[in-house]
């Protein structure tokens, strides 16, 4: 137990974390993607039967599956949160700017899957 809280101090004291552009980013990210989970949570309801998980302008409701399904999107971008977080640690030593890209971009990924779960949300009432 030690050696995790050990090693857990020497992940807190990376320089990346000291960086305030990058960790407004992370947190911003962070809260989307914690919006993306909570607005799902209280929209989609439990149900025995399929509910529409995607819908098209042109053709209207083209995908339908379980409730549960729906939940993946907030889970890939759990993934890339942690990814990209990862990634920035590993690259903030050596290049800066690839750290800020990473982040701007795992904010604009968080941002657009965003705009995917607002209307399945929206059809579920």
């Amino acid at each position: 137990m030690a050696k995790i809280k050990e090693k857990l101090k020497l992940f807190k004291q990376h320089p990346y974390f000291r960086s305030k552009f990058s960790i407004i980013m992370f947190f911003n990210s962070l809260l989307l993607n914690l919006c993306l989970w909570m607005l799902l949570y209280f929209k989609i309801q439990p149900s025995n039967f399929p509910i529409p998980l995607h819908y098209s302008v042109y053709v209207g409701i083209d995908n339908i599956d379980y409730w549960y399904k729906v939940f993946f999107v907030p889970g890939i971008g759990v993934a890339f949160l942690v990814l990209n977080l990862f990634l920035c640690i590993w690259f903030y030593n050596k290049e800066r700017f690839i750290t800020h890209f990473l982040s701007v971009n795992n904010f604009f990924i968080q941002g657009v899957l965003f705009g995917f779960v607002i209307p399945l949300g929206f059809m579920q009432n």
